[in-house]
C-alpha cells in the first residue's frame, strides 16, 4: 500500500486538456476590438475585418497557464460593378479576398498576471504584415485581473 500511495504521489500530474476561453475573452477583455482595430490599420480593401477565432489555456502547475491564441486578418476589396446602359452588369466583383492567419502560445505566470508570449505563428501573409504583427506582439503583456480570467482552469 506505501509503494503505491509513494508512486502515486511521485507520478507526473495528469494534464487537463485544453479550455475554451474564446466566450469569456471576448465578453470580458478588450483582445477582440483590438484585433479589429489593427486589422483596420493594416489590412487592405473595404470589407476589411480582423476578428479572434479562439484562445484555451491549459494549467501546467499551480503558477503556470499556457495560452494559445488564433486571429483572423481579412482583407478583401469588392466594387459594384459599372453600370452599363443604364442597368447593372451584374453584381459586385472582389478583386481580392485573403486572410491572414495568426497564431500565438504563451505562458501566463498566474501571480504577476504577465504573458510572456513563445511563439508567434503568422499564415497566408501576402503583403509583409507578419513583421508588424511580431513588432506589437514582442515581449510580455500584463493581463488584467488574470485570475478571474482563467478561473476554472
Amino acid at each position: 500500500m506505501l509503494a503505491l500511495a509513494t508512486a502515486l504521489a511521485l507520478a507526473p500530474l495528469a494534464s487537463a486538456a485544453p479550455v475554451d476561453l474564446t466566450d469569456r475573452v471576448r465578453a470580458e477583455t478588450s483582445l477582440a476590438s483590438e484585433i479589429a482595430a489593427a486589422c483596420a490599420r493594416y489590412c487592405q480593401g473595404n470589407h476589411r475585418a480582423g476578428s479572434l477565432r479562439r484562445v484555451t489555456a491549459e494549467r501546467l502547475d499551480a503558477r503556470h497557464i499556457a495560452l494559445r491564441g488564433e486571429a483572423a486578418l481579412r482583407s478583401r476589396q469588392v466594387q459594384e460593378a459599372p453600370a452599363l446602359l443604364g442597368g447593372a452588369l451584374g453584381g459586385p466583383l472582389t478583386l481580392f479576398d485573403y486572410t491572414v492567419s495568426v497564431e500565438v502560445h504563451g505562458v501566463l505566470d498566474l501571480s504577476s498576471c504577465v504573458l510572456e508570449l513563445r511563439r508567434v505563428r503568422v499564415a497566408n501573409d501576402r503583403f509583409g504584415l507578419a513583421d508588424r504583427i511580431r513588432e506589437q506582439l514582442a515581449g510580455s503583456h500584463r493581463v488584467p485581473d488574470c485570475q478571474r480570467l482563467l478561473r476554472g482552469v
